[in-house]
Order: C-alpha cells, then sequence, then structure tokens
C-alpha cells in the first residue's frame, strides 16, 4: 500500500509541473505536443491504474479519497462505483459497456465504454440510493461530475485557456 500512497503525491507534483511548464511562451510546438501525451499518458497510468487499485479498498475511506483524488485528475471518478457495481458484475456480457465486442472499432468502444459508462454509474448509483433509502440528491454521482468541472475552473483560472485546453 505505501506504493499506492507514495503515487498521489507524485502525481499531483508531476501535474503541476506540466501545468506550470505549459505556461511557457517559449515551448516549441513539438515541446507543446510531446508534453501533452506525456501528460494524457501519466493520468491513463497513474491516475487510473492506481486510482482503480485504490477503488478496490472499499472499507478503507482513507484510499477511497485518494482513489477519488487520483480518478478527478484523470476526469474518470465515475470509474469506481462502475467498475465495482457494474463491470464486475456484468463483465464479459452485452451489459458490460468496458468489455468490447469481438471486431470493435476501438474508437467507437472508447466513446461507448467512456461515455455509456458515465450514464450507467448514474443509474447504479440512483439504484443504490434507492436500496439505502436515501434521498436522489445524495448521489455520488453528482460531486463525481461537478469535481472534474471545479478542476478545469482551478487550471484555466490559475493558467489560463491554453494550459486548460492542453490539459
Amino acid at each position: 500500500d505505501l506504493v499506492l500512497y507514495v503515487m498521489v503525491p507524485l502525481h499531483l507534483f508531476v501535474i503541476y509541473s506540466f501545468l506550470t511548464s505549459m505556461s511557457d511562451p517559449n515551448l516549441s510546438n513539438y515541446d507543446i505536443v510531446a508534453r501533452v501525451f506525456m501528460m494524457g499518458t501519466i493520468l491513463g497510468i497513474i491516475g487510473i491504474n492506481v486510482g482503480h487499485e485504490l477503488g478496490h479498498k472499499t472499507n478503507n475511506h482513507f484510499k477511497q479519497f485518494l482513489d477519488q483524488v487520483l480518478l478527478t485528475t484523470s476526469i474518470q471518478n465515475h470509474f469506481v462505483p462502475y467498475h465495482n457495481g457494474g463491470h464486475h458484475k456484468d463483465i464479459g456480457t452485452p451489459a458490460d459497456l468496458t468489455s468490447a465486442k469481438k471486431g470493435d472499432n476501438f474508437y467507437s468502444f472508447a466513446i461507448r465504454s467512456q461515455i455509456g459508462g458515465y450514464f450507467k454509474t448514474w443509474k447504479l448509483e440512483a439504484t443504490r440510493m434507492k436500496l439505502l433509502e436515501r434521498s436522489p440528491f445524495a448521489n455520488p454521482m453528482i460531486i463525481y461530475t461537478v469535481l472534474p468541472i471545479i478542476l478545469f475552473i482551478c487550471i484555466y483560472w490559475f493558467f489560463g485557456l491554453f494550459v486548460t485546453g492542453c490539459y
């Protein structure tokens, strides 16, 4: 677990370094493209994969907090409830939006997986709230939707439109 814990501040440091370096007006187009691809790779590898591992620790609130920090940076907050409540239950069936069908085009699969998974998570969490007899306004998807918006507003506020677009 120590490796997972260490990855969170390291990941945040790398994001901060990316954001500040992208503010340099002297960057060449090659540097910009390389840094954007590097950041995307890091967000996918660390943000999603480490967040995924921490997200399996559903009985540990600290790990759940850390998984949300990582997944927010990757704009994948819905990942854990969908992964644990949808994917694990429906894996390999037509109901699982993250299981590619034979012959799927990568891009159509990626769009279906991301957008479909987001909306399916709303349904999963709404059902869970109903079973727990909680208000529909207690749906965590509300927070999972607002957090990335706040992240982008903060990036825009501190680094501007260009850096926000690059992120």
